[in-house]
């Protein structure tokens, strides 16, 4: 498989968990906007998910775990994809924050969806292709700069 799918996945993880990081404050807000949460969790989540997409980002760049990265990164945006819908159907208006507090006006609750849905078909599909590969450590990294350099001769 190409590396392109997996870091490109990888790289809009990173981002959204930075710009999150740098809002905090927003991004609770954004996450009680949702109405799914106790209080008392609102903080925590808003805390701990920004780390664990940065996290799972980089592992799909760096091909480590890749497969448990995909599956984290299917997970999250299953949830997310889940959750616009249901906030949809309950006329709960929802501001998203999976780009930060401050996004221009065209990144609406559509765009959200959309957005959600292509990466949770994407990390279906790394992980589809991961399907009976080594992986789980810089071993299947090296497999796979070493299938790209006999590819390049």
């Amino acid at each position: 498989m190409s590396l392109g799918l997996p870091t490109v996945v990888g790289g809009i993880f990173v981002y959204t968990g930075i710009v999150k990081c740098f809002d905090p404050v927003g991004f609770a807000d954004n996450v009680a906007s949702f109405q799914v949460l106790p209080a008392l969790m609102i903080n925590p989540v808003a805390l701990v998910l920004p780390a664990t997409e940065i996290i799972l980002g980089l592992m799909l760049i760096f091909g480590i775990y890749a497969k448990a990265a995909s599956l984290g990164t299917g997970i999250l945006s299953g949830a997310f994809l889940f959750l616009h819908t249901q906030a949809a159907f309950r006329g709960v208006l929802v501001t998203c924050g999976c780009f930060g507090s401050n996004v221009p006006a065209w990144m609406d609750e559509n765009f959200s969806w959309w957005v959600s849905f292509a990466l949770l078909a994407s990390a279906i599909r790394i992980w589809w292709k991961m399907q009976g590969k080594t992986d789980g450590s810089f071993e299947y990294c090296k497999q796979q700069a070493k299938l790209t350099a006999s590819a390049k001769m």
